[in-house]
């Protein structure tokens, strides 16, 4: 929870940004597996949070071991209704 939005977020780590880091796994497909879940949890909870917000967390290696984090709110959004009107 941030406030009074729920935020789901997806944590992703690569060790090369051979194929442009951690952000760039956040594939389409991954973006709908993550919005299904949240429709799932959100058709299972009695109470409805007033907003909702997807969130990235990009973890990059460097070279020399350290972690680059980033966290990016609101990394994309659903594109569609739910079928409860969720969102």
């Amino acid at each position: 929870w941030e406030g009074q939005t729920l935020c789901f977020v997806e944590v992703r780590s690569v060790s090369s940004a051979r194929w442009g880091g951690a952000l760039a796994t956040v594939t389409g497909r991954k973006q709908r597996r993550l919005i299904r879940a949240a429709q799932w949890y959100l058709s299972h909870d009695l109470q409805l949070p007033p907003e909702i917000r997807f969130d990235v967390v990009a973890v990059d290696w460097s070279a020399s071991g350290e972690p680059v984090v980033e966290l990016v709110r609101g990394a994309f959004e659903a594109s569609h209704r739910s079928p409860r009107g969720l969102w």
